[in-house]
């Protein structure tokens, strides 16, 4: 049996009819009705923001560009002088001029002790000596996020430029490497740090000292020890010669008594005559005496020159110590000047420090990004209604 509701729906549908005349009603209400247009949602263009943005990045590359100009500046004015067409001091011959010596000093423990002895410089060098020996030390100072790889690879860049590693301490936190390069290598690896690193974040010093002083006195020292050494061998060479002629004539003379001894006892086998036989015997003694006291003296003179010959040889074997020590000195400062002995130190940077750090470096674009931040926060974001 049917609901009540389902007869009522059948009979409502089985009765609906349309009006008459329908279609054209329907006509005339869509005619004189007027259509509704489609609405759009529209997007407000944040102007001020978009502005204060365009203006930060520019900032933000201008200052990038102006610190990597600066920095290109600075590499080049510390490049080495054969770069910038100029001949540097250790490229140039004869960099202590001529060989010189150690001045000559009186006494034996003088003379032994003295090459060994610290010549102080004197600070008469005058203007004249343009010469620059510069003993260079450099030392750097680095913050970095990760102490012991930037250890590892700052260690394999000395050890690639021909250094050498003196000293190493790494830890998480911290570190320190001391070296020694070659003078010429120096900008390679200063211009290798600063291309690994920030500007805020590395700082470098570099001191020089000139050695002109100590060069000086050492080659004064060289040279008065060679002029001395010349003076000994021409002392040398006249006290064998005094000798030789001192030798022929005590031989000459000890030759002559030794004939006359001769003679004298030829005539005394010979003579029977008591009193011409007494004083041919006298005249023999006489001539022994003078025998016995020429070579004495001839002895004594031999023992003289030996000393004096054993003499110059110590104070000429004295004077090449200094000598031989004064090349030592030279050689070792030629090696100070041409070595550059350096300290980096690593120390760990946190986060925090690193954006405020390249916010404060870059501090016209960061205010720029605030402003447009804000300009962009108190935009009316409500969408427009487009017809």
């Amino acid at each position: 049996m049917k609901a009540i509701h389902d007869v009522m729906t059948t009979w409502g549908v089985q009765l609906r009819r349309m009006p008459p005349r329908a279609q054209e009603i329907h006509a005339h209400i869509a005619r004189i009705t007027p259509q509704p247009h489609a609405l759009q949602r529209g997007w407000r263009m944040p102007r001020l923001a978009v502005g204060f943005a365009i203006l930060a990045a520019i900032a933000f590359v201008g200052q990038s560009h102006i610190s990597g100009q600066l920095r290109t500046a600075s590499i080049a004015q510390r490049a080495p002088a054969d770069v910038q067409g100029l001949r540097s001091t250790l490229d140039a011959p004869g960099i202590f001029g001529t060989p010189t010596g150690l001045s000559p000093r009186t006494g034996f423990m003088e003379r032994v002790v003295e090459p060994f002895r610290r010549y102080l410089p004197t600070d008469d060098t005058p203007i004249t000596d343009t010469r620059e020996l510069l003993e260079t030390s450099y030392s750097a100072r680095i913050k970095t996020r990760t102490v012991e790889v930037i250890g590892s690879r700052l260690q394999t860049i000395i050890r690639g430029l021909g250094g050498r590693v003196d000293r190493v301490t790494l830890d998480v936190q911290y570190g320190s490497i001391a070296f020694a390069i070659s003078t010429d290598k120096l900008d390679a690896l200063r211009s290798e740090l600063q291309s690994m690193f920030w500007k805020p974040f590395i700082r470098e010093s570099t001191s020089a000292e000139n050695r002109l002083a100590d060069a000086r006195a050492t080659e004064r020292d060289q040279r008065n020890a060679e002029e001395r050494v010349q003076q000994l061998e021409a002392q040398r060479a006249a006290a064998i010669a005094e000798f030789q002629t001192r030798s022929t004539s005590f031989t000459v003379r000890i030759n002559g008594l030794l004939a006359s001894i001769r003679a004298l006892e030829a005539q005394r086998s010979t003579v029977t005559d008591v009193a011409a036989r007494e004083r041919l015997e006298q005249d023999i003694r006489a001539r022994n005496t003078d025998l016995r006291i020429a070579r004495a003296q001839f002895a004594s003179a031999r023992a003289a020159h030996d000393r004096n010959l054993a003499r110059l040889d110590v104070d000429t074997r004295v004077m090449q110590d200094r000598i031989a020590f004064a090349q030592q000195q030279t050689q070792d400062l030629t090696e100070r000047v041409a070595t550059v002995h350096g300290t980096i130190t690593l120390e760990q940077v946190a986060y925090a420090r690193i954006l405020g750090t390249f916010f404060l470096a870059h501090w016209i674009a960061t205010l720029l990004t605030i402003l447009a931040i804000v300009a962009l926060l108190r935009t009316d974001r409500r969408p427009l209604i487009v017809p």
